[in-house]
């Protein structure tokens, strides 16, 4: 800035405005995915989409920080997934959502062969 008083006297100054981004990206997780585990196995094959971040400085990096990658084998039983967002200044959020396997596969019974003997004489047994 610059300023001159009646007699022509000038004066300048200057100073810096520094914007700091504190503030996390929006990172929206998937809703958490409930199925039957596949035929013939303990699990299921899972696959679902990296989650959307956005963030006011436009730059965002979305990375899997847990869990097993989509396409996996997700064993029966509940298994979490977390996703991290971070932008180009360093803040971060996490979101996380849960993949549960349910076993809805009825048991297989093996085919067991007949068991014939012959009964010791006077006694009840074998």
């Amino acid at each position: 800035f610059e300023a001159e008083d009646n007699s022509g006297n000038v004066s300048e100054c200057s100073f810096t405005i520094t914007v700091n981004d504190a503030e996390a990206p929006d990172l929206q997780c998937p809703e958490n995915i409930s199925q039957a585990n596949d035929a013939g196995i303990c699990g299921a094959i899972v696959e679902f989409e990296t989650p959307t971040a956005f963030d006011n400085s436009g730059e965002v990096e979305v990375e899997q920080t847990g869990g097993l990658p989509s396409g996996s084998e997700f064993p029966v039983g509940i298994s979490t997934i977390e996703f991290t967002a971070t932008d180009s200044e360093g803040n971060s959020v996490t979101c996380s959502f849960t993949i549960e396997i349910l076993d809805e596969e009825a048991p297989v019974i093996a085919q067991v062969e007949p068991i014939n003997t012959t009964a010791d004489a006077d006694s009840c047994g074998a």
